[in-house]
């Protein structure tokens, strides 16, 4: 596989560093409602109050990444194919 390294521009690093804290809270959430209230009343707690919303979110920093690198390569010269 060939590697390939870009610069990223500071917007998608924020949107990036954002999605990786919205990562491990999700887990660092599950994890605790797991240990406090057992594994099947805490995922059934998990999975009521917390996936969609986390979903969400998840989705939409990851629709700004993309929308933030289309931006940045279309400002650029380099013929991307």
């Amino acid at each position: 596989m060939e590697k390939l390294n870009r610069t990223l521009s500071e917007q998608t690093e924020y949107l990036i560093k954002a999605l990786e804290n919205v990562l491990s809270a999700k887990e660092n959430i599950y994890s605790s409602l797991t240990f406090a209230y057992g594994e099947e009343q805490g995922d059934h707690i998990f999975t009521e109050r917390y996936e969609g919303h986390f979903n969400n979110l998840i989705d939409t920093l990851k629709m700004g990444i993309g929308e933030s690198m289309e931006v940045n390569m279309s400002m650029t010269d380099f013929n991307l194919y």
